[in-house]
């Protein structure tokens, strides 16, 4: 139980994780962060040995994105909509990173592994948080969604 609530499931879908023969990296390097280890990934050749694959671990775009940790950045796609593309990034963990829309205080939460890079501030504009998917405006619920 304090696995599932760890990785914010429920038992049912830890359960069904456990059994499972395929998943995203993202989902096993949580799961075995929750457990207390460190996922590493390694290619195995008959000739060469092993080589460490670096990246698939996550470090690199958490890394950068827990740069941006308490300051003003942009997301980008925005939809065409929605001008106003002024975030603070408010909180960083191993699986998701949540912003502020600064011009209406509402709360986003985007999937360390849905962001794709991050761009680096310049004289001219904010750093970027470019993103594999797009947002979307959920009038009803007043409030921003990641969309895949």
């Amino acid at each position: 139980m304090e696995l599932a609530k760890t990785l914010r499931i429920n038992q049912s879908a830890l359960s069904k994780l456990e059994r499972r023969s395929d998943m995203y990296f993202s989902m096993l390097r949580a799961f075995v962060q929750a457990i207390g280890g460190r996922l590493e990934v390694r290619a195995v050749f008959p000739d060469a040995g092993a080589i460490d694959i670096a990246g698939l671990d996550g470090s690199g775009i958490l890394s950068d994105v827990r740069d941006l940790l308490w300051r003003r950045c942009q997301i980008q796609p925005m939809p065409p909509d929605h001008e106003f593309n002024d975030f603070l990034l408010k909180a960083v963990d191993e699986n998701n990173a949540t912003f502020e829309k600064l011009s209406n205080n509402q709360e986003l939460y985007v999937p360390i592994r849905r962001i794709a890079e991050v761009l680096p501030e310049t004289p001219s504009s904010l750093p970027i948080i470019q993103l594999k998917g797009s947002l979307q405006w959920s009038a009803n619920k007043r409030l921003w969604q990641f969309a895949p």
